[in-house]
């Protein structure tokens, strides 16, 4: 069994394949594979995306990184860059949620949107880095 796998495992802890999996948004056979690590029909590996990796660390209430270094996205010293990149990223939207406050309404709407568009373009330029690590 692969650490993620363990992982994984564990951290459903008692709660049923069926739940866990509804509430990571994922089906409850992929979620038994991926505590498996591998395909029971093929044998062959399992590795989720960073983005059901992201779902799973949601649902279970878990660091993400820690689910990235589990699945052998990153090491720790990476885990730490991405930990940093979040709170920088989480700094910035404090001030810009900030300087949105004052804005006018009429304003403020586009404001939002720009700035959760932004929020999204730095999430998939990370995604992506980490996908690229990963071949």
């Amino acid at each position: 069994m692969s650490r993620l796998s363990a992982l994984l495992k564990s951290l459903r802890g008692n709660n049923s394949l069926r739940s866990a999996a509804q509430k990571a948004g994922i089906s409850h056979n992929y979620l038994r594979m991926l505590e498996l690590g591998k395909d029971p029909k093929t044998g062959a590996p399992i590795q989720p995306s960073p983005d059901v990796l992201k779902n799973l660390a949601q649902a279970y209430d878990f660091p993400y990184e820690k689910l990235l270094e589990a699945a052998g996205y990153m090491d720790n010293h990476e885990s730490n860059e991405i930990l940093e990149l979040e709170r920088i990223i989480e700094n910035s939207n404090q001030q810009l949620t900030f300087y949105e406050a004052s804005l006018p309404p009429e304003k403020r709407e586009h404001f939002s949107e720009k700035r959760k568009r932004l929020n999204e373009l730095i999430r998939l330029v990370l995604m992506d880095e980490l996908d690229n690590k990963k071949k």
